[in-house]
């Protein structure tokens, strides 16, 4: 019975992945149809499960972004496509990359004056090198809880705060841990 139970698990795992890296990869053949503008678009909509769930595509797809949104003279798109970059050198555990691609988001971001989005992008730079450097990862996310905090009431802090506190509890700083989490909890319960 057992075994029954693990094979039916493990078809359905393998139907389940098949279906998203159909939709990923069938993306790159749709976005060929596609106005520049409406392929950059179509990239930077992917649902981020499906964008992570296929790292290899995933990355040729942010590599265009760049090179479209540099070609329509578009920064927003470009900052977008860098963090995109970033999230898959974290989960290929490219450490200079990932930080290289957040930076290169934060400094467009900052250039057009998006201070609440490079605060974002602030957060997750932090977030991703916590392990590698507590000390300047801690600097970041408070860099990026300041920036959103002061300049966008529309960017989404709940789950900044929340990584926020992951550090903290590193730290063993276990009252700011539980602080920046209720924070979160709070944002959470209202939306």
């Amino acid at each position: 019975m057992k075994i029954k139970i693990y094979l039916l698990t493990l078809l359905f795992s393998a139907f389940v992945n098949a279906q998203d890296n159909y939709s990923i990869n069938n993306l790159q053949e749709e976005n060929s149809k596609l106005s520049k503008s409406a392929q950059l678009q179509k990239i930077l909509s992917i649902p981020y499960d499906k964008f992570v769930g296929n790292i290899k595509t995933s990355e040729i797809l942010a590599n265009k972004a760049v090179s479209l949104a540099l070609e329509l003279n578009d920064s927003i798109s470009l900052a977008k496509s860098y963090v995109q970059l970033a999230q898959i050198y974290t989960y290929k555990d490219k450490r200079d990359k990932k930080v290289e691609y957040n930076l290169k988001a934060i400094n467009v971001y900052e250039d057009i004056g998006e201070l609440a989005k490079a605060g974002y992008a602030y957060g997750e730079l932090g977030y991703s090198i916590k392990r590698e450097d507590l000390k300047n990862a801690l600097f970041y996310m408070r860099k990026g809880i300041y920036l959103i905090e002061n300049f966008s009431a529309a960017i989404k802090i709940d789950a900044t705060y929340d990584n926020y506190g992951i550090l903290q509890g590193m730290k063993k700083n276990y009252d700011s841990a539980l602080y920046y989490h209720n924070k979160s909890l709070t944002i959470k319960k209202l939306n």
